[in-house]
């Protein structure tokens, strides 16, 4: 035991500076993200917004975010992987600011849509950088590792959120909750500006296609194996659909559904993430055992018991302790997900497939938001999670029957027919 444990972590010591700087970047950025992660909803609903509006707007980030997805591949591939992070952090930064200071329906949403591509930039392009910096031998680690270190980020985020409004009321003397939560919101914005810092110290060596690859519309939505991505994207909508239903709405559910305290709601956020890191940093030791696609499978089925119990339980103990799970659960597999999907690609188009599948999880998951609101504003919090878990199972099950002779690693990968 204690070999394997010596053998994990010597494989944390193979990170390249590269990888090291873009670790540091994502621990900033997703500690701010984890502030406005628990407080926008319900800063939105504090300002007099309904149901309705709060899902229009969630709806046109991910809708720009899958929309954009596509170009926003190209592009990576084209001009590189850091310049798209720097980038799209830069406009995330802008965005964000904005969001927080201002009360203009039509200004949110079409920031909210500047937003959302600009997080579609930003996650697209960092697969194919973690790929492309990193050996088969730690690669499945630094997926892993980063993902952990994201969402133990993303704990101290939520945490803070948690308390921040107390802070500003007994402390500050602010008495209105909407500005309580814009002052915590705005240490979003500073962290999340800080985290240039380290991308700018990112030496990215090349880039696999040109930017003339970006001038002729044949290419825009060419693939050299459009059979694989159909296949890889076809779990990736009913996840996202049925994560939209859902996801977006958990402090919405617990703030109205069963009456916890904002306190109550970001520590529970926070152990959620928590839980998330430790399975996340956890994951290859199962990937070793039953390989990327079963770990993905297992994982995804085990979270539907956990989400179950969340529409029957009724005491904060019960359904937190369901959250935690199925939390940890479903969030578990992105690493292995995303790294199979990464192995099985041609080198030039890491970019363009990872957004691919951006555009199908994002736009799902913005139709499912939509549902996700128009249930709020009826009071009907428990029958979108039986829709989830629907979904869940049959993107499993399919998942499975595609992909359950994979022979896993970038040396096996070329198994794979259209």
């Amino acid at each position: 035991m204690i070999e394997r444990v010596k053998s994990y972590l010597n494989k944390l010591t193979l990170f390249n500076t590269n990888a090291r700087m873009l670790l540091s970047s994502t621990i900033l950025y997703s500690f701010g993200y984890g502030v406005y992660r628990v407080l926008f909803n319900l800063y939105i609903l504090e300002l007099g917004f309904s149901g309705s509006f709060l899902g229009n707007l969630l709806a046109v980030n991910f809708a720009a975010a899958g929309i954009s997805s596509i170009p926003a591949g190209k592009v990576c591939d084209a001009i590189g992987r850091k310049n798209s992070m720097l980038i799209s952090t830069v406009a995330i930064t802008l965005s964000m600011l904005v969001l927080v200071t201002v009360e203009v329906k039509i200004i949110l949403l079409a920031v909210n849509m500047i937003r959302g591509s600009a997080n579609a930039m930003r996650r697209i392009s960092r697969y194919p950088f973690m790929m492309e910096q990193s050996e088969e031998e730690e690669r499945m680690h630094l997926f892993s590792t980063a993902a952990s270190f994201r969402m133990f980020a993303g704990v101290g985020g939520r945490a803070l959120a948690g308390i921040l409004p107390a802070l500003f009321l007994y402390y500050g003397g602010v008495r209105f909750p909407a500005m309580q939560n814009r002052l915590a919101m705005l240490l979003t914005v500073l962290f999340i500006a800080i985290s240039i810092f380290p991308l700018l110290k990112i030496r990215e060596e090349r880039s696999y296609t040109g930017k003339e690859h970006l001038k002729s519309l044949k290419n825009w939505i060419k693939l050299k194996n459009p059979g694989l991505v159909k296949k890889l994207l076809v779990n990736s909508v009913l996840i996202g659909f049925g994560a939209g239903l859902i996801v977006q709405y958990f402090n919405v559910f617990f703030d109205q559904f069963i009456g916890m305290s904002r306190f109550q709601i970001g520590v529970l956020m926070a152990v959620g993430r928590s839980s998330m890191g430790v399975s996340v940093f956890l994951l290859p030791i199962l990937v070793s055992r039953i390989g990327k696609v079963r770990s993905v499978i297992v994982t995804q089925l085990l979270s539907v018991p956990f989400l179950a119990l969340m529409t029957v339980l009724r005491s904060p103990i019960g359904i937190g302790a369901a959250y935690v799970m199925r939390t940890s659960l479903m969030n578990m597999n992105h690493p292995a997900f995303n790294n199979f999907m990464m192995e099985v690609t041609h080198e030039s188009e890491r970019g363009t497939v990872s957004g691919w599948n951006y555009f199908a999880r994002r736009l799902s998951r913005g139709g499912g938001v939509l549902g996700g609101g128009y249930a709020i504003e009826r009071k009907a919090f428990i029958f979108p999670f039986y829709i989830t878990m629907i979904c869940y199972v049959t993107g499993s099950i399919l998942y499975y029957y595609f992909f359950r002779k994979a022979k896993e690693g970038m040396k096996k990968a070329k198994w794979i027919k259209g």
